[in-house]
This record gives structure tokens, C-alpha cells and sequence, in this order.
């Protein structure tokens, strides 16, 4: 069992690295990510036929698998349907971001199947700090962007897909954004950035509220987790994972009938500190102002929602609202399939339009069995409970703006946490040697 922890723990931590790694064939839209998932996807399918030992897929993480699986199935079906109008390397492509978190869900399960209770929730902080520290590297990246050009380095970690007029090249939708102030590291576009801040904000909140006590360098990454969010100018981490942080940190904290001495003093500390790294960046940042329009009463010119919402609600027109339209109108119950030739940036409409009814029906259910098991989790185990409702909220607000489930990089570490917590929220709580508050400081 030890031995078996060990190697969670490394797998667990390499997952987090690979989801911020390279491409490595960009031309074919692969990442370093992809041999590590599938490869381990591989490994367990040949392992589970060469074992004598019959381990049991918990019950509520089998109900994740097979909707994931329906889902990519039904899409598959309707995509062979339509490759008159897809190209067969655009079905590849896109029924991949179906795919990997069938395959994400079936190495993690194997991942966690094996260990009890305590250990999973040991793999879980692990999961985190591993999380909280990639973010942060990338977030000492975003920072350097505003003084230097790190596209030599970073130009390995995104892929070009725009025409840029102004010199006649393809540039990546990291480049765009850019030129917009908004700096988001190695993430390709601004939600998916704003979306790996948001759960690396919500993991950290769940670290602090479970230690005994917050060390000093994890006062240091929050701030880190902050900027790194805001840099990118994302709606996503500004107006959802951020201010949800928050309230859970609160909600946290008022569950115990008690605020500690430690999380006062250390929240004043980090909010004065904050502040001041803010106030010294805000001088160089040109993205400054651009951020603050979501805060000054002048920007909702074309109202509020339209505005919080990137213009994909509230205005005369929209390419939400269009896709909504077309796939209603033409192909409401099967949708369109995959195909490269379309950018969605709502999760809804996502599975709406390649999948009908029927793919939206099943990305309810999803959200449907996750809900559920927060529920149980406020009943049996409150702190995973918590962090798994406030996962559920933000997935729930994060799709207005992108594919949650299927978006590059920062989807690895939703996964990672959704599944672990479902194994250990399917342990019974037998004695209070597992109550997390005895595993240490954060």
C-alpha cells in the first residue's frame, strides 16, 4: 500500500506538471500531455487485463465514466455522419477533447482505487500543492511578460492560429491577447487561464481551512494565484473563481463556529502585501485599465450582461446566440458533430452543438451526479463537501464563457480534483484519525 502511494503521489504530481507542458508536434496540436495521459491510459488497460486481482471502480466515479463515455460515443456517431461537412483531421481533433477526460477519469480511478481513506486525502493535498506551485511558476512567467518577451520561450507552449495584419504572420490567440495587455504565461487564451486560477484559488482556500495552520509560503503563492488570475484579464477567475474563493474561505471558516487567530492576522498580512505587489505592478502594466472596466459604470454601454459576459448574451447579436439558432433550426436533437471550423466559447453550447439534445442532456447529467455528490459530502464529510460545491458553482458560472469540461490544460486539473475527492468522499468516515485537520500545515 505504501509503495502504491509512492507512485500515486509521483503520477499525481507529473499529471499536474505535463497539463502546463510543451507541444511537441504543434503542426498536429499534440502536447506533452497527451503521451503522458493516453500512455498511462494504456498502461492501466494492459495491467487491468494482466491482474488477478478484481478491484471495483467506485460507484459515483463509474457514473462519471460512463456519461464521459456516452458522450464521446454519441458525438463519434454523429461526426461519421457528417464528414461530408467536417474534415476528417477536424473529428479527430475535436472528438479528442471528448476522449481525454475518459481517459483522465479511468487513470486517476486506477490511481486512487487501491489506497484507503487517509491516503486519498493525502493524494488530494498532494494534487494541490502540485497544482498551487505550477501555477505560481507560471504566474513569475506573467509577471516577466510585462517587462521582457518571453515568447522565446513560451512560443513552445502555444500554437499560432491567427493572421496578424500588422506583419503578415500567424500569431497565437496568447500573442492576440497580448497586445491587449493580458499576459497569460503558457496558457493559450485567457479562459483557460482564468479557469486553472479558479480552482487553483479554490484548491488553496481548501488546503488553508483543513491545516492546522497556513505557513508563510503559502501566504507568499496566494498573492501569486491572484495576480497570475488577474494578468490574464479573465471574466472567468475575476468575476467567478475569485470572489467564489472567497466565500468558500468564509463559509469554510464560519463552519468551524470560529475564526482562527492565524487566518485573521495572516489574511490582513496577505491582503496589505497584496496590495502592495498590485500598486508596484498596476506602474507597469498597461493591462490595468482594461481590467478595471469591469468595475466603472461607463463600460456598460452595451449593458451589464453583455459586458460580464464578453458579448455573448445581452447584445443584438452574438456567436452564441447564433450557434443556438442554427443548431435549433437544423439539427436539434443529433447537433452538427466535431469539426475544426468552429470556436466555442460557451461549455452549453459546446455540447449542444455537436451533440443536439441529446449531448446537452448528458452534460446535464454530469453536472447532475457531480451536484449530487456534494450533497452527500455536506452530509458526510463537510470539507471535501464544501470544495466540491464550490467546484460545482464554478463550473456552473465558468461554462457561460468556456467548454469547462474539454478546455486545454487547465480541464487536467479539474478532473484530478473531481475524481479524487469522489473516491474519497466514497470512503465511509470510520474515525476521526482521518479528519484532515490532522495532516499537517499547508
Amino acid at each position: 500500500m505504501q509503495i502504491h502511494y509512492r507512485h500515486s503521489c509521483r503520477f499525481i504530481i507529473l499529471l499536474c506538471i505535463v497539463a502546463l507542458g510543451p507541444y511537441v508536434f504543434p503542426a498536429a496540436g499534440l502536447r506533452l500531455e497527451h503521451f503522458v495521459i493516453y500512455g498511462s491510459l494504456l498502461y492501466v488497460m494492459i495491467c487491468k487485463m494482466l491482474s488477478h486481482r478484481n478491484t471495483k471502480m467506485d460507484k459515483n466515479i463509474f457514473l462519471l465514466l460512463a456519461l464521459s463515455l456516452a458522450v464521446a460515443f454519441w458525438i463519434l456517431v454523429v461526426s461519421l455522419q457528417n464528414l461530408s461537412w467536417a474534415t476528417p483531421y477536424g473529428v479527430c481533433a475535436g472528438l479528442e477533447n471528448f476522449t481525454q477526460p475518459v481517459a483522465l477519469i479511468i487513470v486517476i480511478s486506477a490511481v486512487v482505487e487501491r489506497l484507503d481513506r487517509e491516503a486519498r486525502l493525502n493524494l488530494l493535498r498532494v494534487a494541490g500543492i502540485a497544482m498551487i506551485v505550477m501555477l505560481c511558476i507560471n504566474s513569475l512567467l506573467a509577471i516577466l511578460t510585462i517587462f521582457y518577451d518571453t515568447l522565446p520561450f513560451t512560443q513552445y507552449f502555444v500554437v499560432a492560429g491567427y493572421f496578424s495584419v500588422a506583419d503578415n504572420t500567424m500569431i497565437s490567440l496568447s500573442q492576440l491577447a497580448a497586445t491587449m495587455n493580458r499576459f497569460l504565461g503558457v496558457f493559450n487564451q485567457p479562459a483557460e487561464s482564468g479557469l486553472a486560477y479558479s480552482i487553483g484559488s479554490l484548491v488553496w482556500v481548501y488546503l488553508a481551512t483543513t491545516s492546522k495552520r497556513i505557513s508563510s509560503i503559502a501566504w507568499v503563492s496566494l498573492p501569486l494565484l491572484i495576480i497570475g488570475g488577474s494578468l490574464s484579464v479573465s471574466k472567468t477567475f475575476t468575476l467567478g473563481g475569485f470572489p467564489l474563493s472567497m466565500l468558500y474561505w468564509v463559509w469554510s471558516e464560519l463552519s468551524l463556529l470560529r475564526i482562527r487567530k492565524s487566518v485573521l492576522v495572516g489574511g490582513m498580512i496577505w491582503g496589505l502585501g497584496t496590495a502592495v505587489v498590485i500598486s508596484l505592478l498596476a506602474e507597469s502594466w498597461a493591462g490595468l485599465d482594461y481590467f478595471l472596466r469591469f468595475f466603472r459604470r461607463g463600460s456598460y454601454y452595451d449593458g451589464a450582461i453583455s459586458l460580464f459576459t464578453g458579448g455573448r448574451f445581452g447584445g443584438a447579436e452574438s456567436g452564441v446566440g447564433n450557434l443556438f439558432a442554427k443548431t435549433w433550426n437544423e439539427s436539434p436533437i443529433m447537433g452538427f458533430g466535431v469539426s475544426n471550423a468552429q470556436g466555442l466559447d460557451n461549455g452549453y453550447i459546446e455540447f449542444f452543438f455537436y451533440g443536439g439534445i441529446v449531448g446537452l442532456a448528458f452534460h446535464i447529467a454530469i453536472l447532475a451526479v457531480i451536484l449530487r455528490v456534494a450533497f452527500r459530502g455536506l452530509r458526510t464529510d463537510p470539507e471535501r463537501g464544501r470544495l466540491m460545491m464550490a467546484l460545482w458553482i464554478l463550473i456552473i458560472g465558468a461554462s457561460i464563457g468556456a467548454p469547462v469540461f474539454t478546455l486545454n490544460r487547465s480541464s487536467i486539473f479539474l478532473w484530478i480534483i473531481l475524481v479524487i475527492v469522489f473516491g474519497v468522499l466514497s470512503k465511509r468516515r470510520t474515525s476521526d484519525m482521518f479528519n484532515s485537520n490532522s495532516q499537517g500545515c499547508l
